[in-house]
């Protein structure tokens, strides 16, 4: 029969979870509130070519584990302005996010819906 300590131990260790890791989401969301003047720029330049110019422009990157971006890319424009589109991608790649703390990049998708304020 096994020790009751070590009986004890096991049921604990079989009944609790791990710890999370520490979630990121609301410091990237953060970092991207504080860069919509650049977001905002982009749009700008594109209206004043075309007043018509709305839609939703989505990126896709991955932040590295010291925060930089990596392999940003638009997976999706339904803009019609591929200026607009570049403008905004390359906008991200400059953007700084926090270190992470495993060894992988997280992925990160965000649409910049871009609408005429009514």
């Amino acid at each position: 029969m096994a020790h009751p300590v070590a009986m004890a131990l096991l049921a604990l260790s079989l009944n609790s979870t791990p710890p999370e890791p520490p979630s990121h989401e609301a410091a990237d969301l953060k970092v991207i509130r504080q860069n919509t003047s650049q977001v905002q720029g982009c749009y700008e330049r594109a209206r004043a070519k075309s007043s018509r110019t709305q839609g939703e422009v989505i990126v896709e990157w991955d932040i590295t584990t010291w925060g930089g971006v990596d392999k940003a890319r638009v997976t999706s424009n339904t803009t019609g302005d591929k200026e607009l589109a570049d403008c905004l991608l390359q906008a991200v790649k400059t953007w700084q996010f926090e270190a992470r703390e495993s060894d992988a990049p997280t992925h990160m998708s965000h649409p910049f819906r871009l609408l005429v304020a009514q």
